[in-house]
């Protein structure tokens, strides 16, 4: 099982997922304009794809778009970030953004970000990456930054049926507010059969 922390207590053995109410304070004052050299041109590139492939999506802040229905994605170009296992990795990537359930593209907090702000279901085939491809089946790591005491779901669509329907999904982790997962290779699924790895499975998030 991954490492879980849950601020300023114990580990705990299982994993859900939850997004916190929060609104996305601090977005209309925080900078617009891109950094400059290679990673501003990569992070402009990348902002330019989540803008054409999320219809509706608007620009935020230099490296943020919102996708709509309480999603933020950022991108990070570069290598992974490890802060401190005492500082929540949403707040050290986004500042006074404490409350969101934050997802990543790779283990270990790499690649790009989506960050869910509301709390509802969350169909991720209908959320997009800079590259056009949904987001749905792609999370290797997740960090649940949230100040309440909820736990978040993660499910599986079964393939079959109405995608937005639960009786199609199957949960694969649950997640306490207060605790993350860096590399879902690593953490056993709770999907029927038993087994398995959560690692680019996960569907559907139950926010709270």
């Amino acid at each position: 099982m991954g490492k879980m922390r849950r601020i300023g207590s114990a580990m705990v053995a299982t994993a859900a997922v939850v997004v916190a109410t929060t609104a996305v304070s601090g977005a209309a004052h925080a900078a617009t304009s891109a950094p400059h050299g290679t990673a501003g041109a990569t992070v402009e590139s990348q902002v330019a794809g989540l803008l054409k492939y999320n219809k509706g999506a608007k620009r935020i802040a230099a490296d943020k778009v919102d996708l709509g229905q309480g999603a933020i994605a950022t991108v990070h170009p570069g290598s992974a970030v490890s802060p401190a296992v005492s500082v929540s990795l949403c707040s050290f990537r986004h500042g006074d953004a404490v409350g969101w359930l934050c997802l990543y593209q790779n283990d270990n907090w790499g690649g790009e970000n989506l960050d869910l702000t509301v709390c509802t279901n969350v169909n991720l085939s209908t959320k997009y990456m800079s590259n056009g491809r949904p987001w749905n089946d792609q999370i290797s790591s997740i960090d649940n930054d949230q100040t309440s005491n909820v736990t978040s779901v993660f499910y599986n669509y079964d393939g079959s049926g109405d995608p937005n329907s639960s009786s199609n999904w199957q949960v694969l982790l649950r997640l306490p507010a207060g605790h993350y997962l860096r590399d879902l290779s690593k953490d056993k699924s709770l999907s029927n059969p038993p087994g398995g790895y959560a690692n680019d499975k996960i569907d559907i998030v139950h926010v709270c």
